[in-house]
């Protein structure tokens, strides 16, 4: 059990993932006292530097997010991301950091899932692989079994839900 609250882990093929949970009741709060809607939500996952190791692994290409009551079901019933409970995002090499440019759906997702559930406001970062067809649309989302090991950063202060709300009169 690695309990480091400035950092979270992903590693593959071991099936480590981050479990995050993100600020809807603040979210929810404020957008209700401003009278608004959520018009985008960003939120970006930075990497650290990977250290000089003479072990190299590679960084994950590709993370899903998804709601935690929908993981599993997730590959099993070989479903895509639908923009609403689950997302999918490429490790951005220039800023070192997989970026989720619109999740504004899956909080108010999530905010639905208040009283159905424990894990109402919890989503799992998972390594996957993509499978497309001949045309490069994405056709199957796969775990991760290659040789991959990246070090997000952590902690309440650290990630940033970046909502964006407009208001009509």
């Amino acid at each position: 059990l690695i309990n480091d609250q400035s950092c979270t882990y992903l590693k593959t093929p071991a099936g480590i993932f981050t479990e995050v949970t993100l600020p809807i009741n603040e979210i929810i709060s404020d957008i209700e006292a401003k009278g608004s809607s959520i018009n985008t939500a960003k939120i970006a996952f930075t990497c650290y530097n990977k250290e000089e190791s003479e072990y190299k692994f590679g960084t994950p290409q590709t993370l899903l997010m998804i709601h935690k009551d929908e993981m599993f079901t997730f590959f099993e019933k070989n479903k895509l991301t639908d923009d609403i409970s689950s997302f999918y995002a490429a490790y951005n090499h220039t800023y070192n950091r997989y970026e989720y440019s619109n999740i504004s759906r899956l909080i108010t997702y999530c905010d639905s899932k208040r009283e159905e559930s424990e894990n109402w406001n919890k989503v799992v970062l998972i390594p996957v692989t993509t499978i497309t067809d001949s045309n490069s649309y994405i056709v199957n989302f796969r775990h991760d079994f290659s040789l991959n090991s990246v070090r997000l950063v952590g902690g309440e202060d650290q990630i940033k839900v970046r909502v964006i709300t407009s208001k009509f009169n």
